[in-house]
Parts: C-alpha cells; sequence; structure tokens
C-alpha cells in the first residue's frame, strides 16, 4: 500500500526494487526487536551515524534463530541463523553499483519520509 498504493502492479524497476528492501528492512526490525513502524525503519535507513553499506551488512548477517529451529537454510541449503528473505534482500541491495543502491534506497525513503515528523 505504500509504494503501490493504487494497487495497479510494480512496472517500474525502481518501485520493485524498493519493495523488495522495504520488506527485507521491515522484517529485520521485527526480528531484531527493533522499533518495527515506518517511522523506525525510516530512522534505521537515515542514520547519519553510518554509511548504508555498512547498516546493509549489518542487517544482513543479524543473527535471529540463534538455536535455528526455524529451519531456516542459506541459498546453498545449508541451516542458516539469518531469516533468508532479509539475508536475500541486503544482498540484492549490497549487490547494485552505488548509484542504483541509492536509488532504490532513495526511493524507499521517500515513501516513508511522512512518517520521519514526530
Amino acid at each position: 500500500m505504500i509504494m503501490d498504493p493504487r494497487g495497479e502492479g510494480l512496472h517500474d524497476h525502481w518501485l520493485r526494487a524498493g519493495v523488495d528492501g522495504l520488506t527485507g528492512f521491515a522484517l529485520a526490525q521485527l526480528y531484531e526487536g527493533r522499533n518495527a513502524t515506518l517511522s523506525g525503519i525510516e530512522e534505521r535507513l537515515s542514520d547519519p551515524g553510518q554509511p548504508i553499506t555498512q547498516t546493509l551488512e549489518q542487517i544482513m548477517t543479524k543473527v535471529h534463530d540463534p538455536r535455528k529451529s526455524m529451519g531456516w537454510t542459506d541459498s546453498d541449503g545449508k541451516p542458516t541463523t539469518t531469516h533468508p528473505v532479509i539475508a536475500r534482500a541486503m544482498r540484492t541491495l549490497l549487490d547494485k553499483s552505488d548509484n542504483e543502491q541509492s536509488g532504490v534506497i532513495s526511493e524507499i525513503k521517500g515513501f516513508l519520509e511522512l512518517y520521519a515528523i514526530p
């Protein structure tokens, strides 16, 4: 609803990439016990204390299931402690060129801008 308010489907590259990233960020906030609101996601993406690539790397490698009780597996089929949807979303963003990554993050932040206002 945030990135496709008319429900017309995502025909734009930036929107599709943004939705994937936003999904990863939302799940990360939930699994890490952070402020799991749109405001919390916006705050994390706009953190002036560290570069976005560092934030993405931290999210991608965060342990969400230390006992591996969820049965998650990585792309090789090996058990993982990191939520696979989160890891894939962050890897996808990290694999983009700097300009493309910046464009996708900007797209997400643009939709979350309203939630930055207390």
